[in-house]
Protein backbone atom coordinates (compact mmCIF):
# COMPACT_ATOMS: atom_id res chain seq x y z
CA UNK A 1 0.00 0.00 0.00
CA UNK A 2 1.42 3.47 -0.97
CA UNK A 3 0.87 6.09 2.12
CA UNK A 4 -0.95 9.21 0.58
CA UNK A 5 1.28 12.28 2.31
CA UNK A 6 -0.33 15.41 2.75
CA UNK A 7 1.76 18.63 2.80
CA UNK A 8 1.75 22.76 2.14
CA UNK A 9 4.47 23.43 -0.44
CA UNK A 10 7.31 25.43 2.21
CA UNK A 11 10.53 25.68 2.21
CA UNK A 12 11.12 22.10 4.97
CA UNK A 13 9.19 20.39 2.04
CA UNK A 14 12.47 20.35 -0.17
CA UNK A 15 13.49 16.95 1.10
CA UNK A 16 10.21 15.35 0.39
CA UNK A 17 9.93 16.84 -3.14
CA UNK A 18 13.60 15.35 -3.92
CA UNK A 19 12.77 12.43 -2.53
CA UNK A 20 9.51 11.91 -4.45
CA UNK A 21 11.75 12.02 -8.06
CA UNK A 22 13.91 8.42 -5.95
CA UNK A 23 10.98 6.87 -5.42
CA UNK A 24 8.70 7.01 -8.16
CA UNK A 25 5.36 6.48 -6.09
CA UNK A 26 6.67 2.55 -4.97
CA UNK A 27 6.42 3.92 -1.06
CA UNK A 28 3.82 7.38 -0.78
CA UNK A 29 2.48 10.08 -2.78
CA UNK A 30 2.57 13.34 -2.26
CA UNK A 31 -0.86 14.80 -1.85
CA UNK A 32 -0.29 18.88 -2.15
CA UNK A 33 -2.72 21.04 0.39
CA UNK A 34 -2.10 24.30 -1.53
CA UNK A 35 -4.65 26.13 1.03
CA UNK A 36 -3.04 25.18 4.21
CA UNK A 37 -3.64 23.37 6.87
CA UNK A 38 -7.55 23.63 6.94
CA UNK A 39 -7.36 21.63 3.59
CA UNK A 40 -4.75 19.00 5.75
CA UNK A 41 -7.45 18.72 8.16
CA UNK A 42 -10.76 18.35 5.31
CA UNK A 43 -8.28 15.36 3.20
CA UNK A 44 -8.15 13.96 6.59
CA UNK A 45 -11.90 13.96 7.11
CA UNK A 46 -12.36 12.87 3.52
CA UNK A 47 -9.90 9.96 3.98
CA UNK A 48 -8.09 11.06 1.25
CA UNK A 49 -4.48 11.32 2.91
CA UNK A 50 -2.62 8.81 5.38
CA UNK A 51 -0.33 11.32 7.40
CA UNK A 52 0.60 15.04 6.67
CA UNK A 53 3.46 16.91 7.54
CA UNK A 54 1.69 20.54 8.96
CA UNK A 55 1.83 23.72 10.60
CA UNK A 56 1.34 22.76 14.08
CA UNK A 57 -0.59 26.39 15.51
CA UNK A 58 -4.03 25.01 13.20
CA UNK A 59 -4.15 21.59 14.55
CA UNK A 60 -3.24 22.02 17.97
CA UNK A 61 -6.48 24.62 17.84
CA UNK A 62 -8.67 21.70 16.04
CA UNK A 63 -7.60 19.31 18.70
CA UNK A 64 -8.35 22.23 21.70
CA UNK A 65 -11.57 22.18 20.06
CA UNK A 66 -12.51 18.78 19.67
CA UNK A 67 -11.32 17.19 16.38
CA UNK A 68 -10.54 13.82 16.53
CA UNK A 69 -9.96 13.19 12.71
CA UNK A 70 -6.23 13.43 13.44
CA UNK A 71 -3.64 13.02 16.17
CA UNK A 72 -0.05 14.46 16.42
CA UNK A 73 2.79 11.94 16.30
CA UNK A 74 5.64 14.01 15.98
CA UNK A 75 7.64 16.70 15.19
CA UNK A 76 9.29 17.89 11.80
CA UNK A 77 10.21 20.97 11.98
CA UNK A 78 11.41 21.77 15.52
CA UNK A 79 12.51 25.64 15.38
CA UNK A 80 9.78 28.34 15.55
CA UNK A 81 8.03 29.20 12.60
CA UNK A 82 9.01 32.45 11.59
CA UNK A 83 8.16 34.97 8.55
CA UNK A 84 9.91 37.78 7.21
CA UNK A 85 9.33 40.92 5.23
CA UNK A 86 11.88 41.14 2.21
CA UNK A 87 12.67 43.59 -0.51
CA UNK A 88 15.40 43.24 -3.48
CA UNK A 89 18.85 43.78 -3.02
CA UNK A 90 18.89 47.02 -4.54
CA UNK A 91 15.22 48.21 -2.86
CA UNK A 92 14.60 51.58 -1.70
CA UNK A 93 13.00 50.20 1.23
CA UNK A 94 15.31 49.82 4.49
CA UNK A 95 12.38 49.31 7.16
CA UNK A 96 8.52 48.29 7.57
CA UNK A 97 8.10 52.28 7.79
CA UNK A 98 9.87 52.70 4.37
CA UNK A 99 6.91 50.14 3.04
CA UNK A 100 4.19 52.60 4.34
CA UNK A 101 1.51 53.47 1.33
CA UNK A 102 2.95 50.59 -1.10
CA UNK A 103 2.06 47.58 -2.80
CA UNK A 104 2.91 44.55 -0.70
CA UNK A 105 3.21 40.79 -2.16
CA UNK A 106 2.11 38.22 0.90
CA UNK A 107 2.48 34.42 0.43
CA UNK A 108 0.21 33.11 2.96
CA UNK A 109 -2.96 34.93 4.57
CA UNK A 110 -2.80 34.67 8.35
CA UNK A 111 -5.72 33.00 9.78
Amino acid sequence: MVLRVGFVREYFSSPLLQFTDKDQGQTFELVECPSGTGQVITRFNNNEIDVAIALTDPLLAGIAKGSTSYKLVGSYVTSPLRWAVITRKNSRYFSIDDLRGTTLGISVKAR
